[in-house]
């Protein structure tokens, strides 16, 4: 996701797939469809070239395009010659949402400190809040992953937390700040599996299938939200109680809805489903919402 902030400098958002699988991906189902049509297991390089452009084409507009660039380009790097589907559905099934962003210069990126393990930029800037350092070894090592992500520049502001160490550091410069800021203009909730009706999608499935990420919805009542299909409006899905309720919350307290879009389509199932059950098709929002 791109995010522009209020000074004008580019930002990105890194997400995980918190409760999916990135085989689950409307985007990997229609390419492992394009490339499994033949009848060997083996990829060749015209039908997987041919694959890669057809997605390029059809998902021109898509949000998830760059990640499933960055797959594509990942796979055959270290598979140039020879490919086959087993191999790239297992490399997608182990593989998580974070790992295919690749971070430039000009753009800010934000995440967790969990996010940014194996990743290294030149400069940091970690937000620590209502933290107590010396509480466990998992929370330093946490914090241990987040300090050593820097190359250049490492700057950690802590709100309303303890100090890092009990002792000035000389290699540290300290920086008591009082300065007032104002609050947050706009928040996003990028929502996951637990925070739609997840039974509410099995009659639409046929119609979600034909939309693509990006999507713009429109929020009616009751926590519905609904979508302009072939020029009808459609109560496309539900909120379940727990989205119902951060939203309901937010809502409350002088918030209000800007935007809301599609972020990702993913197959879905029960765990405890029939074997013969068929998967649906889920609709993964973001929530773009502004003070009033």
């Amino acid at each position: 996701m791109s995010l522009l902030f209020e000074n004008g400098y580019k930002a990105k958002l890194i997400q995980s797939n918190d409760g999916f699988n990135l085989y689950n991906l409307l985007e990997i189902r229609d390419f492992l469809k394009r490339v499994s049509s033949g009848k060997t297991a083996q990829i060749s390089k015209k039908t997987w070239n041919d694959a890669v452009n057809y997605i390029k084409e059809k998902y021109e507009n898509s949000l998830s395009l760059e990640i499933m660039i960055n797959i594509f380009e990942i796979f055959d790097k270290v598979n140039p010659e020879y490919k086959y589907i087993s191999d790239f559905e297992e490399f997608v099934r182990e593989s998580k949402l974070d790992d295919f962003y690749k971070p430039d210069e000009k753009t800010i990126y934000v995440s967790t400190i969990h996010q940014t393990k194996g990743r290294e930029f030149d400069y940091m800037f970690i937000l620590l809040r209502n933290s107590r350092f010396h509480n466990s070894d998992e929370e330093i090592r946490k914090l241990y992953v987040g300090f050593t992500r820097a190359k250049k520049y490492l700057s950690i502001h802590c709100y309303n937390s303890e100090n890092l160490v009990s002792k000035p550091l000389s290699f540290v410069q300290y920086i008591n700040d009082n300065k007032k800021y104002k609050e947050p203009t706009k928040i996003i909730l990028n929502l996951s599996l637990e925070d739609v009706f997840l039974g509410y999608f099995k009659k639409y499935k046929s119609i979600i299938m034909k939309l693509k990420t990006g999507l713009e919805l429109n929020y009616e009542q009751d926590n519905i939200f609904s979508v302009l299909h072939n020029g009808k409006k459609i109560n496309i899905f539900k909120l379940s109680k727990k989205g119902f309720n951060e939203l309901k919350e937010k809502l409350e307290k002088g918030w209000a809805i800007s935007k809301a879009y599609i972020r990702f389509i993913v197959a879905w199932k029960p765990k405890d489903a029939e074997k013969d059950e068929k998967e649906t098709a889920v609709i993964l929002p973001t929530i773009e919402l502004v003070k009033k």
